[in-house]
């Protein structure tokens, strides 16, 4: 949830609307602004017009944020294609239980390549539980599920699944102690690689909103 009652106003706050009527054209395809805060019954009021309320819940919109793979558009239009993408990751099935399962074990708790401030004498360690389930939680969120049999991934998945896993900060073990340190490119495209070749694709809807890599912003 991008904001609950029990934090600061999001009132001004820009969103992407992410109901079941979402389709590009809709009233509320363009951004949104929240214009009056959450009501008792739990709905905000969005302005989708210069005078015109809608009331929304909090599971029908998502932040506005544009993503690696915009199209560079800054006129404020939709065209670019990142709601459309937001909208689809959003919707798409749940992971399995079984598949998660799956994913936990690919990604695993093994040693990884670290770098840490500080410490050069340290250049492994082992994956702790909270940066593996952070990592299932973003390849989820980016719509990636497990495909049976699948075929060889384009570049266009490699490099959505590398923007999912990110260089984000994250924690390792080294020698029974936690240190905070920042992922490496050889653990990211490591876990890229084994995610891939155990299956895990972009979802079909994911898919079919993503562009091409042409046009593509790194």
């Amino acid at each position: 949830m991008p904001f609950t009652r029990t934090r600061t106003s999001p009132v001004g706050r820009t969103v992407w609307y992410a109901g079941a009527d979402a389709a590009p054209g809709s009233l509320l395809a363009g951004d949104l602004t929240i214009a009056e805060d959450q009501n008792p019954n739990g709905w905000f009021g969005v302005a989708v017009a210069s005078n015109v309320l809608t009331p929304l819940r909090i599971e029908e919109m998502l932040p506005a944020v544009h993503d690696t793979f915009c199209a560079g558009r800054t006129d404020g239009s939709t065209a670019c294609g990142c709601r459309s993408r937001a909208v689809a990751r959003h919707g798409a099935e749940p992971m399995s239980e079984e598949d998660r399962k799956i994913l936990t074990v690919v990604i695993g708790v093994n040693p990884i390549s670290v770098s840490i401030v500080g410490r050069p004498d340290l250049h492994t360690g082992h994956r702790t539980i909270e940066d593996r389930e952070a990592l299932i939680a973003s390849i989820t969120d980016a719509g990636f599920r497990r495909t049976p049999f699948a075929a060889e991934h384009d570049p266009l998945e490699q490099r959505a699944l590398e923007v999912a896993i990110g260089y984000d900060a994250t924690t390792v073990r080294v020698a029974g102690d936690i240190h905070r340190t920042f992922r490496t490119a050889t653990d990211r495209d490591d876990t890229v690689h084994r995610i891939l070749t155990a299956g895990y694709r972009l979802s079909e809807d994911v898919r079919a909103a993503h562009p091409t890599l042409e046009g593509a912003t790194a």
